[in-house]
């Protein structure tokens, strides 16, 4: 452009574009976001919900299902993965006798064994409220579950950990 006193000048931008990792690594039903981020949520694809408590760059299924993470940035960037498929096989490799929860569904009572693995215990009902947490050493039963979809996580005091869901009809 030409400025007041008639003398042409040169405008230069510059433009940096960053290339943002949005990947998932995936082993059985162990999913890992690539991406060192701020914060990480975990998504259902099949409901597009939010998934409680999934904040973790590594998440593990505890459904079949198809699962995604919306990863945000300090700058202010925010970027969803694209959705990856989890299959029967791999939720059955997910507690292999470590950690069980059973009957599922459930009438309103669980049984929760840890086969002698000491760690705490969480039970959160669908809103994301704490049902019940506490030390388990090796078996508890839970009585008087309210209906609909619980979601539970075990950490042992080794660090292995462990999550699902829990039906509870009548």
């Amino acid at each position: 452009f030409t400025n007041t006193v008639g003398c042409d000048s040169t405008v230069t931008t510059i433009i940096n574009i960053e290339t943002i990792d949005n990947a998932i690594t995936q082993t059985d039903a162990t999913l890992t976001a690539t991406s060192t981020a701020t914060s990480y949520q975990w998504i259902d694809c099949n409901t597009n919900e939010n998934i409680p408590n999934a904040t973790n760059p590594v998440y593990t299924a505890t459904s079949n299902g198809s699962y995604a993470v919306e990863l945000t940035y300090g700058n202010g960037c925010i970027t969803t993965s694209a959705c990856v498929n989890v299959t029967s096989t791999a939720i059955a490799l997910i507690h292999q006798g470590v950690f069980n929860v059973y009957p599922n569904p459930s009438d309103g009572v669980a049984f929760f064994k840890t086969n002698g693995q000491p760690g705490m215990l969480t039970v959160f009902n669908a809103l994301g409220q704490l049902l019940y947490a506490d030390t388990v050493t090796n078996f508890i039963t839970l009585q008087n579950l309210p209906q609909g979809l619980l979601t539970y996580q075990f950490v042992t005091n080794g660090g292995a950990l462990y999550n699902g869901k829990l039906a509870v009809q009548e």
